[in-house]
């Protein structure tokens, strides 16, 4: 990619839709890693065709390390997905040896923790506004439970024990700081899709 960042100055889109290749490329040998282990992947539920084009939020548990070639090897056969898609995972993972790809692809990065929690979410806002909608990203793969079950589930029963809830075993109670950043920024009751909507009728009444 670095062979090829002066073609973004002179032509972004086309830098983005080789980028988008590269990613889909790269996911693709990684999705390989659960064939290569025996595991077949079956998907049941809806019909979720519609979803393939439209900005989609999807919300996984993170039960372990393996969920990510999972959900790979999920989005692998969906056309346009993987090269349109941002991740949403724990800024120590820009340190990591997938790190560079992904601050490349323009994933977020987001910082745990109380005392980063607000600052946090405000990058996140500000990152869906100028790399997310601009780039055309359509599935943003949020992890609620904000990190492993192995290292959450601990805390998430002392938090549901204090609060009246529910004690999980399987999974940890969902953090909503960042679910919440997302629907106010391109949910669908938004100031941006309520000023994109505008927009489109302004266009389509002068074109009348």
């Amino acid at each position: 990619m670095l062979t090829l960042w002066p073609l973004r100055k002179f032509n972004s889109e086309v830098y983005w839709k080789i980028e988008g290749y590269f990613f889909h490329w790269l996911l693709a040998m990684v999705s390989l890693w659960s064939y290569s282990a025996g595991y077949d992947i079956v998907e049941v539920g809806d019909d979720i065709s519609d979803c393939l084009e439209e900005k989609t939020l999807i919300i996984a548990n993170h039960q372990s390390t393996a969920d990510v070639p999972l959900l790979f090897a999920c989005f692998n056969p969906k056309k346009n997905v993987l090269p349109n898609i941002m991740w949403i995972m724990d800024s120590l993972f820009k340190y990591t040896n997938f790190g560079i790809v992904s601050v490349l692809h323009k994933d977020f990065f987001i910082m745990s923790g109380k005392a980063k929690r607000d600052q946090s979410l405000q990058h996140l806002a500000k990152h869906i506004i100028d790399a997310y909608v601009p780039l055309k990203r359509r599935w943003m793969v949020l992890f609620p439970e904000g990190g492993f079950l192995r290292k959450r589930k601990a805390v998430s029963q002392k938090y549901a024990e204090k609060m009246n809830l529910p004690k999980l075993e399987n999974v940890s109670l969902p953090r909503v700081g960042a679910m919440q950043v997302i629907m106010d920024t391109i949910g669908p009751n938004s100031t941006f899709n309520n000023n994109a909507n505008m927009t489109a009728k302004t266009d389509n009444n002068s074109t009348g």
